[in-house]
């Protein structure tokens, strides 16, 4: 079985800890963390990913956003799974498969989130 792809991208560490937690206990997945919506851009051009977890804001450059990230996800791969995280409301243009405030929901709901779409 091909191992399941995640790329986590948060510019603050320790949210991208635990963002790493929950995928872990989702799971026996490989997982690449980035601190830059620049960086995540650039990994997505290059690699292939099955599950995109991000931060909305995480660069100066408002080129790297969430929405336009997104929209850059969805074609680049078409087929990848996004939860979109922020502490702020998202517009409506950018159209995530999953949307998780800041703070986070509870462990279980985050971790039976990613289970729904790869269950082990």
């Amino acid at each position: 079985m091909k191992p399941i792809k995640v790329l986590i991208a948060d510019d603050k560490d320790e949210v991208a800890d635990v963002l790493n937690l929950v995928v872990q206990l989702s799971g026996v997945f490989e997982t690449e963390t980035l601190n830059s919506g620049r960086a995540a851009f650039h990994a997505i051009r290059a690699n292939h990913y099955d599950l995109i977890i991000m931060d909305n804001q995480m660069d100066e450059d408002q080129k790297f956003w969430g929405e336009k990230l997104v929209a850059h996800i969805r074609r680049e791969l078409p087929d990848a799974k996004i939860i979109l995280c922020s502490s702020e409301k998202i517009p409506e243009e950018c159209e995530p498969d999953l949307f998780w405030p800041k703070p986070f929901p509870s462990l279980d709901e985050m971790i039976a989130a990613i289970k729904q779409w790869f269950p082990q």
